[in-house]
This record gives structure tokens, sequence and C-alpha cells, in this order.
């Protein structure tokens, strides 16, 4: 009978993903790269961050030229961002060993530490001088309401510019309010306080469902 070679022998006796990362081994580093890339638009939403992990790993192919990857060129190529931020440097770092994990040579002992520290606090008496600000504004008195309403969804809820522009009539609720597409393109659901809530919902009584809080799209 005909004899099997010791790849094909091992190609029978692992599973299926040992046997992908073992068909990886022989592809050049373009068609290698090319395939990962793939892989990041089918399970990355955020066109940003498909784009970040192309460019960063456009670098690393670069930098190993076409050498296979192997954990220790990957740890030779994230010491040239030692100099960064603690935030970007996991950042990167993070995006490296997504790739080494898929390709089947994870680097499970490298981390990069971020220091805690708390988000940047506003002082009451700021949000009440922009209140005020906008209540002594002299043109545009029709949009004083909406404007206040923006600040307080800002300050008091916690959204985002955009999730504030986005923010529809149909997604606000008597104590809550729907967020659609927010921070990775999640949606969630932000509780308001009772003067928040109130304030909001007398804002919004008459609009269309599909209007916008801020008055500036939709119905």
């Amino acid at each position: 009978s005909e004899q099997l070679s010791i790849r094909d022998l091992l190609g029978v006796l692992l599973g299926p993903e040992a046997r992908r990362q073992l068909a990886l081994r022989d592809k050049p580093n373009t068609e290698l790269f090319g395939l990962y890339n793939s892989e990041l638009v089918l399970h990355l939403n955020n066109q940003k961050n498909i784009r970040d992990n192309e460019l960063m790993l456009l670098q690393f192919r670069d930098d190993i030229g076409e050498f296979p990857p192997s954990p220790e060129l990957a740890k030779q190529f994230l010491t040239r961002f030692q100099d960064l931020k603690p935030r970007t440097r996991s950042r990167y770092t993070h995006m490296i060993k997504g790739f080494m994990k898929w390709y089947g040579q994870p680097l499970e002992d490298v981390r990069v530490k971020i220091p805690k520290s708390l988000p940047p606090y506003v002082e009451t008496s700021d949000i009440e001088s922009l209140l005020a600000a906008v209540n002594e504004k002299r043109g545009y008195q029709h949009l004083v309401a909406r404007d206040k309403m923006i600040i307080e969804l800002a300050y008091r809820a916690g959204l985002r510019r955009a999730e504030i522009a986005n923010l529809r009539v149909r997604d606000v609720h008597p104590d809550m309010l729907l967020v659609r597409d927010g921070k990775g393109q999640k949606d969630r659901m932000v509780p308001l306080t009772a003067e928040v809530a109130r304030s909001l919902n007398e804002f919004i009584a008459g609009m269309g469902p599909e209007g916008t809080v801020d008055g500036l799209g939709g119905p």
C-alpha cells in the first residue's frame, strides 16, 4: 500500500483545528496574512478596527519578510513600540496576539499592564455655567430647550455625541432609553434619573417615533 508521509500521517491523527494550523505553515507570508485579513473582515464589524489591524499586520509582515511567523519574531517586533503609551502598546499587542493565536503559536506570556486611572471629572458648577450660557444666548431661542436637553443627556446619562445625534424618539422609554450602535457598534439600555426622564419625555412629546431627539433628523 502507498506509504503516508509524516505530514499526511499527522493530518490523519490530528483534529481539524490542528490540521488547519498545519496547512498554514506551508503558505507564503503574503497569502498567510491575506487569509487572516479575510478573517478580520468576517469577525470585526468596525471598519476602523479592521483597517488598523491590517496596517499593524502589514508592518509585522514587512518586518519578518519571508521568515515564518514565530513567538520570538512577534516579541521582537513588539519591542519597537516600547516607548509608546501603555494603552497604545496594549492595543498593538492585542492585534499581534490575535494573529499569532489564529496561526497556532499564541503569545501566552506577553502582556501590557495598563495603569488604572479615573475618568476626567466635570465640576457641577461648570455644567451650571454652561446651561446658564445656553439660556442667555441671544439668537436661536427656539433651540434653547434642545441644547439644554443635549447637555443633560451627555452629562447625566453619559451619552456620546454620536449617540445623542442618533437617538430617536422610539428609543426613549419612561425611565430609560435604548442606545443603538453605541461604542463597538453595540446596543445598550441606559437608565435615567427621574429628573432627566421627566425632562426628556416632556421634550419629545408630540414628536413622531422616527424623529431624532436632537431635532436635526427624521420626521
